[in-house]
Order: C-alpha cells, then sequence, then structure tokens
C-alpha cells in the first residue's frame, strides 16, 4: 500500500495539477484604479510645485546656480575616485608625481563646495575671489593630469586593461574643470554690491 502510495506521488508532474488563478473581482480593479487615480495627481501637484519654488528660488537669487556648478569637481572627482586610481597605475615613472594632481584637485574640490555655499547666501566679492582661487587651482590640477593621462602611450598601448578608465578621469576631470570656471565667473556678475560684512 505504502508502494502504491509513493509512486502515484512520483507520477504527479506539473503539468498533470491544474492550476487554477481566479480572476480579478470587479471590486479589486476598482480599488486599484481609485489608488492610482488619488496617488498621481498628487505626485503631479508635488513635483509642480516643486519645480516652482525652485525656479521662484533661482529667480529671487541667480548664485544658486552657480554654487551647483561650483560644486561640480568635489562631486564628480570623488564618485569616480577609483576611475582615477586606475587611470593612475598605468602612468609611467616619468608621471609617477600625477597622483598628486588627483589629491589636490579632491582638496580644491572639497574647498569649492564651501565656497559654493558662501557664494549662494553672500553674494559677496570674498566668497567669489575665494571660488576663482580654488578653481583655479582645479583648472591647473586638471589640465596638467588630462595631459599626462593623453601624453603617456603606456596607457593606450593594450597592455593594461586601463584605457577605459582614463577615459572616464579625462571626461569627468573637462566637466570638473569647465563647470566650476562657469560658476566662479558668473559669480562675479551676480554678486551683491551692497554686501557688507557686518550683515552675516
Amino acid at each position: 500500500m505504502d508502494n502504491e502510495v509513493k509512486d502515484i506521488e512520483n507520477n504527479v508532474t506539473p503539468e498533470s495539477v491544474e492550476v487554477t488563478k481566479k480572476p480579478a473581482t470587479k471590486s479589486q480593479t476598482d480599488e486599484k484604479n481609485a489608488w492610482y487615480k488619488k496617488v498621481l495627481p498628487m505626485l503631479k501637484n508635488y513635483f509642480k510645485g516643486l519645480g516652482k519654488d525652485i525656479h521662484r528660488s533661482i529667480q529671487d537669487n541667480p548664485s544658486i546656480i552657480w554654487c551647483l556648478l561650483l560644486m561640480v569637481p568635489g562631486i564628480f572627482i570623488g564618485l569616480f575616485l577609483e576611475s582615477h586610481v586606475r587611470a593612475s597605475y598605468a602612468l609611467t615613472e616619468d608621471y609617477s608625481f600625477s597622483g598628486l594632481m588627483i589629491f589636490i584637485m579632491l582638496l580644491a574640490g572639497c574647498l569649492n563646495i564651501v565656497c559654493g555655499f558662501k557664494v549662494k547666501s553672500t553674494r559677496s566679492l570674498s566668497a567669489s575671489v575665494l571660488a576663482s582661487i580654488c578653481t583655479a587651482i582645479i583648472v591647473v590640477s586638471g589640465c596638467f593630469w588630462i595631459y599626462c593621462l593623453i601624453g603617456c602611450d603606456h596607457v593606450w598601448d593594450g597592455t593594461h586593461d586601463y584605457a577605459s578608465d582614463a577615459v572616464v578621469s579625462i571626461i569627468c576631470i573637462t566637466i570638473s574643470v569647465i563647470a566650476p570656471t562657469v560658476g566662479a565667473i558668473a559669480s562675479f556678475f551676480t554678486r551683491d554690491k551692497n554686501y557688507k560684512k557686518d550683515t552675516l
């Protein structure tokens, strides 16, 4: 008897089992549609209000845009730091000091984040000058880093799989050089000429 039961259990296949799925009832469908009709307008109104707030903030203080541009190097260089490090592995001894450039750019980029907040909040001449100094350091270091990556044949000869990291690094540094340059220059045109230090 036990053997017969085991044989029956072993002979059961997925094809022999009929799976019955209950179709969704009308009430369930109505509840789902009602949920969508309730949530979608809420999300639409939220993002619409958010867009209006951002637009109003930029109109009241255009320095917000320059603040964001000044922050690009500190964020981009940090996010793609692994690609920069891997690309530096392919550099020969003639370019061994180029690793210092990444450290300088990352440090100046972090300082530029602080400068960006200061430009947004004070819109003073000193904030724009400080941002310009940090940006100049980033530009010089970034151009030198790009020169090292492009000029070193060892990066592109195919002996190491670092060419893709070098391309990512070059694109990242190029953006990190252009964005704060635009932000630093534009901050001089939108600064508050009536700003006084004692208003802090």
